[in-house]
């Protein structure tokens, strides 16, 4: 099965297939309402959580979220420490290279979360 939710100048691009246990979230997150639009999303994890995939992968490459997409955001990493799938779990977190402020947020929820498996990624993208 496989969930997309495609991106918008206010919304992060969704991707989720189960049979390969990967997630993504891309791009920028400054919904007008993110309870409406996390909730599908919240869904589809929940489905996904009833027959995990033996690993998986959660993508977060975000150029920007606000203070309520980052309670959201959090309200995702925490779905799947719950479910108790922690220890076949890795969170990659992809920023920049000269984005600390992105970077940061990720090293604040590895610290959150230090029972999941955090990768804290630095992209070149200058080309």
């Amino acid at each position: 099965m496989e969930k997309r939710i495609e991106g918008t100048n206010k919304t992060p691009e969704f991707n989720f297939n189960f049979s390969r246990g990967e997630l993504s979230l891309r791009g920028i997150s400054i919904p007008e309402n993110p309870g409406l639009f996390y909730a599908e999303i919240y869904a589809s994890i929940d489905d996904y959580l009833k027959n995990p995939a033996k690993n998986t992968v959660i993508n977060f490459d975000l150029e920007y979220f606000n203070s309520s997409s980052a309670i959201a955001i959090r309200d995702v990493i925490r779905k799947f420490e719950e479910h108790n799938v922690a220890n076949n779990c890795v969170v990659k977190w992809y920023h920049d290279e000269d984005d600390q402020g992105i970077e940061s947020s990720g090293h604040e929820f590895k610290s959150i979360f230090p029972g999941l498996n955090f990768e804290i990624i630095g992209l070149d993208r200058s080309e």
